[in-house]
């Protein structure tokens, strides 16, 4: 239990990380599985939509550029060195 309420902690300030960081460009529910060693980067005007109930596991790596968008519907499991980057 105690295990699972850190993790929804820790969720919770990378969602207010990433809503200081990014603003309107990052999107997503505050509560997520999302691991401590996945990542998520944004540059120029790159924008991201995540849906409810995602996991991304560990060595994730998602970088948009540009005016790149990525929009990762409800339900989805991201599994290890798992690497999206667009233009």
């Amino acid at each position: 239990m105690i295990d699972l309420l850190f993790k929804l902690f820790c969720n919770f300030i990378r969602y207010i990380y990433f809503k200081i960081r990014y603003g309107n460009r990052y999107e997503s529910s505050f509560i997520e599985r999302i691991s401590n060693k996945a990542s998520i980067s944004l540059f120029d005007k790159g924008s991201c939509i995540l849906g409810q109930n995602i996991e991304l596991a560990p060595l994730v790596d998602i970088q948009i550029h540009g005016n790149g968008k990525i929009e990762i519907g409800d339900r989805v499991y991201m599994n290890r060195d798992c690497i999206s980057k667009l233009p």
